[in-house]
C-alpha cells in the first residue's frame, strides 16, 4: 500500500524521508502571497492589463516525494524560520 497525504506537516515530511510514506501534495501559500502583491502592485500603478483575462492565475500544487524532500523541507525551514 502506498501513502499519499496532503501539506507538510514534520511528521509528514520525516515519513517520507524514512520510506513509510511515499509522498505528498502540498499547496504554495508564499507564491500566492508573493503574485497576489505583485498583481496589486501592477493595478495601484494603473496597469489594468495585468490582470490575466481569464481572472485566475494558477499556483500549481507540487508533488514532494524521496528524491525532493530534503530540499522543500531546507526551504520550508528557512521561510518558516522553523528549525
Amino acid at each position: 500500500i502506498k501513502v499519499f497525504s496532503f501539506d507538510e506537516a514534520d511528521e509528514t515530511l520525516q515519513g517520507i524521508k524514512d520510506g513509510s510514506i511515499s509522498g505528498t501534495i502540498v499547496q504554495n501559500p508564499y507564491e500566492y502571497g508573493f503574485q497576489s502583491i505583485k498583481l496589486l502592485k501592477e493595478i495601484v500603478a494603473g496597469n489594468k492589463q495585468a490582470i490575466p483575462p481569464s481572472k485566475f492565475i494558477d499556483i500549481p500544487a507540487r508533488r514532494i516525494d524521496r528524491s525532493s524532500v530534503d530540499a522543500f523541507w531546507a526551504d520550508l525551514k528557512k521561510k518558516t524560520g522553523r528549525p
